[in-house]
Formats: structure tokens, C-alpha cells, sequence
């Protein structure tokens, strides 16, 4: 009797200390720390959460998104005061727009982990990422795009003698300009090394507005008009 009791006792004492085990096993890492399984420097993601998967995948998908818009906005704001000794405000309020605008229709490929069902909370939690690599990759021909519709103008302005027509050129590229530098912002966020390749890219397609004035100081006309509409 007094074997069966002390069975007894060992077995509890065992249920105790193997349930909190087995429960830790079961918690994915990336609950304790998402970054430990998918390193910034490598990945974009989120954790999202919901009383369901399909809501915990949609919270995490919806954290990427503004984990993208967040980095925009603060990277316009710093390019705004700069840009207003300038007055060009007008532009980095476009460039935010447009470029949050890219940011939610954009990219694709998102993956997912498998979501986890935290039963003291009644909630499930899930991940959402993606490769920058693989996102580069996605994205690299629209930066490609840009940069050929830019130097198509570009180039016919400095090949060209005359300041009024390469004025003329260099206007027509400034629009196209204008969208490089937004591509470029934007593929910043996916992969900033990668990003850096067009650093030069980047300082011309800048520098188009003060190109155009610096052509106009070039140009001088002087009318001389005598007698009237018959003469």
C-alpha cells in the first residue's frame, strides 16, 4: 500500500514538472523573438494575431504593409526639410503619396508560418515574410523600366549643343526623373544594399531641376520690334 502511494506521489510530481516542457516545446521560436528565425538584415516580416488563422494571417500581412508605409513616411519627412530650402515640399508630398500607394500593391510572395494556437489567451498568432532577395528580384525590372524611360531623355540633353534644346530634353525627363527616384525609394526598403548599386543613378535623376535652370541662364533673347502687325 505504502508502494502504491509513493507511485503515486513520483507520478504527480512527474505530470508537474513534464507539462510546462512539453507546453515550451510547442511554442515556435519565432513567438519568443520573430527576428532570431527571420533576421532583418534577410527578411521582411510581422506577426499577426486573431481569434481565427485566416484573421491571424491578415493582421501579419497588414503589419508588413505598415512596417513599409512607416519606413516611407519617415524617409519622406527627412527628405521634405531638406527639399524646402529648395522648394520642392510639393514633390516630397508626391513622392510619400505614390510611393505608399507602390508599397501595398506591389509586392507579392508573401509566405507564411504555420499559425499557433496560444490556448491561455484563446488566440492565434501567425508570421508573414518574405526573402528581400526574393522581393528584389520581383521588383528589379521595374526599376530597370525607369531607369531606360529617364536616360532616354537624359541622354539626348547632353548630347545636344544648343541650351534651348537641351533644355527642352532635360524637361521632358524630369517627370520621368521624378518616378525613378520614387522606384528607387522603394526598392530602398526592399533591399538596401542592392538599392545601392543606383546610388548614381540617383544623384543624376536629382539633379534634373537644377540642370533645366542652369540652361535657362544660358539662353538669352532680345526682341527688337518695330512698327505695327503690317510692317
Amino acid at each position: 500500500m505504502f508502494r502504491g502511494f509513493l507511485k503515486n506521489i513520483l507520478f504527480i510530481f512527474l505530470l508537474a514538472f513534464a507539462s510546462p516542457v512539453s507546453a515550451t516545446e510547442n511554442i515556435p521560436t519565432w513567438m519568443h523573438d520573430k527576428n532570431v528565425v527571420y533576421s532583418p538584415s534577410e527578411y521582411i516580416s510581422a506577426i499577426g494575431f486573431g481569434k481565427s488563422k485566416k484573421i491571424a494571417k491578415e493582421d501579419a500581412l497588414a503589419g508588413i504593409s505598415r512596417y513599409l508605409r512607416t519606413e516611407i513616411k519617415s524617409n519622406v519627412k527627412a527628405e521634405t526639410k531638406a527639399d524646402l530650402t529648395n522648394g520642392k515640399s510639393t514633390y516630397s508630398q508626391k513622392l510619400e503619396e505614390t510611393v505608399t500607394i507602390s508599397s501595398s500593391a506591389t509586392l507579392s510572395g508573401i509566405e507564411y508560418t504555420k499559425p499557433y494556437y496560444a490556448k491561455n489567451e484563446k488566440t492565434w498568432y501567425c508570421v508573414a515574410y518574405i526573402s528581400r532577395e526574393y522581393a528584389w528580384n520581383q521588383y528589379l525590372p521595374k526599376i530597370e523600366n525607369a531607369k531606360s524611360a529617364f536616360y532616354s531623355f537624359y541622354d539626348k540633353a547632353t548630347e545636344e549643343n544648343e541650351p534651348v534644346f537641351k533644355c527642352k530634353f532635360y524637361k521632358m525627363s524630369q517627370e520621368p526623373a521624378e518616378n525613378l527616384l520614387i522606384t528607387l525609394d522603394y526598392a530602398r526598403l526592399l533591399h538596401p544594399q542592392n538599392e545601392e548599386k543606383y546610388s548614381v543613378d540617383r544623384k543624376i535623376a536629382s539633379t534634373i531641376p537644377s540642370l533645366i535652370e542652369a540652361e535657362k541662364l544660358k539662353c538669352t533673347v532680345f526682341l527688337d520690334i518695330w512698327g505695327d502687325y503690317g510692317n
